[in-house]
């Protein structure tokens, strides 16, 4: 990513604890820019289309492995409503200018994000946007520590969920002819970020329990806890 002179921008990453969001804020912040806070929406409805559902009725403990302030609102029925009114609260505790976010691909979220964003005259940075899927999957892998904890598609096993997710696996997520969206930005899975150069402290998962809905439907549940970082 071409290092911008970003120093009169305070940024407000939209972060649900999965690897998109915790990448794109990585990248940006690895490019010498300040990430003022973490701005977390908890859909009401676990068929948002807008906003990451799984692991949210525990983001104070992801959001807390940064060290930086959150920001979180329920995102109600009107999801830009709800969107709005985070970014204005952000704006307004954490003096931001700038939002983040993990799009990859999804004109549907980007442009909803970007309009409203817009609109309250905030600059929008997507580091993984029209990039190649296959391409930032394995740099996801190669750069922090990750698991998958639900997989709704044909091609991914019930006994990927709560490994961390390896070079090996990337590689036969690509292969598989089956998956439109090698990055899993379609919903094929979701995912949460266990450590990154940007986590003060990791997160590990206790009391895990996977279960199948069906033979594409595996979640996994679990609690979020603290551990130091060696």
């Amino acid at each position: 990513m071409q290092k911008e002179r970003l120093a009169f921008l305070r940024i407000g990453a939209l972060f649900s604890g999965g690897k998109d969001s915790v990448y794109a804020m990585n990248l940006l912040n690895l490019s010498g820019n300040e990430i003022a806070c973490l701005i977390s929406l908890i859909p009401e409805s676990a068929d948002s289309m807008l906003f990451h559902v799984p692991f949210t009725e525990q983001i104070d403990t992801l959001a807390e492995a940064f060290g930086l302030p959150l920001v979180k609102v329920t995102a109600a029925q009107d999801e830009l409503f709800s969107l709005k009114r985070a970014l204005k609260k952000a704006i307004e505790k954490h003096s931001i200018n700038a939002v983040c976010t993990g799009a990859i691909a999804s004109d549907y979220q980007r442009m909803r994000i970007s309009m409203v964003a817009e609109e309250l005259g905030l600059r929008v940075f997507s580091p993984l946007w029209h990039k190649s899927q296959e391409k930032i999957l394995l740099e996801e892998t190669g750069f922090m520590n990750f698991i998958l904890v639900t997989a709704t598609s044909e091609g991914i096993s019930r006994a990927v969920l709560g490994k961390s997710f390896q070079p090996d696996d990337a590689g036969k997520i690509i292969q598989q002819k089956v998956l439109s969206n090698k990055a899993f930005e379609g919903g094929e899975a979701e995912s949460l970020a266990l450590d990154s150069p940007m986590h003060k402290k990791k997160i590990q998962l206790t009391d895990t329990l996977s279960r199948s809905d069906s033979e594409f439907e595996h979640y996994l549940s679990g609690k979020a806890i603290l551990v130091d970082k060696k």
